[in-house]
């Protein structure tokens, strides 16, 4: 081969070389895709260094001391002087609001409930909630508190139980969407993935399946810097990891 010949791959750790492969299924580009250094920005914490305030705003939670790797649980704490929130709700959610719809970010958390009355939610928001960002109140209804959101919601509200997709714009009515519904027991570990794009749609993965479940939202503010967001207002959760990325520039 004369030098004239040999072509260099520029685009190496991208999703664009991964894009070209025809050989990896579904299931393995997606675990590829996280390798893609070049054009995907991502964070996983196990915490197993505990709670890093340069990534994370946390309330009422600690690290378990005597769970290797890392485990963040639910206490109804609160600093000196204050009073602890009523029924022991807890929060963590990223210290910036750098993730962006039109940048594709997407979560993926391992978490184990600590009682059955619980409402959960896990996804993006552009506002910090006080207490939660969405209230699920049955299967098609919701209290919005954010202004732009894309969340997973699991709510004691609904009779049904299992997890809820909601997308919300400025301006506009809550889009929500019925997911597969989870069976959960205490102290149960699963795992959760909320996706969501530049077209305002949000998706949810329960470990590892996704039953093309979507919620949508055409106003949502998909250039504006959304919080990643998980919160228990009611009832408590263990947090394993939460692992973060998106993609380095607009799509």
């Amino acid at each position: 081969m004369t030098r004239a010949q040999i072509h260099l791959v520029n685009n190496h750790l991208t999703t664009k070389l991964l894009e070209g492969s025809r050989r990896s299924t579904e299931g393995e580009q997606a675990l590829l895709e996280l390798l893609c250094t070049d054009s995907i920005y991502s964070i996983k914490d196990d915490f197993d260094k505990g709670i890093d305030a340069n990534l994370w705003v946390t309330e009422n939670l600690v690290v378990a001391e005597h769970e290797f790797g890392g485990v963040l649980y639910s206490e109804a704490i609160a600093p000196e002087g204050e009073t602890p929130r009523a029924g022991g709700g807890s929060s963590i959610r990223s210290r910036i609001n750098g993730w962006k719809p039109n940048h594709r970010p997407t979560v993926q958390v391992r978490i184990a409930p600590t009682s059955s009355n619980y409402q959960v939610e896990l996804g993006f928001v552009n506002e910090v909630p006080d207490i939660s960002a969405v209230r699920l109140l049955s299967t098609t209804t919701l209290t919005r508190k954010a202004d732009s959101f894309g969340v997973a919601v699991r709510s004691p509200n609904v009779s049904s139980g299992g997890w809820y997709v909601a997308s919300g714009g400025p301006n506009t009515t809550a889009q929500t969407a019925v997911s597969t519904p989870v069976s959960e027991t205490a102290f149960a570990w699963a795992t959760l993935l909320v996706a969501v794009n530049e077209q305002g749609e949000t998706r949810l993965w329960v470990n590892g399946q996704y039953d093309n479940t979507v919620a949508r939202a055409t106003t949502m503010s998909v250039r504006e810097g959304h919080y990643l967001w998980l919160g228990a207002d009611r009832g408590s959760m263990m947090i394993d990891y939460i692992q973060i990325w998106q993609e380095r520039s607009p799509l």
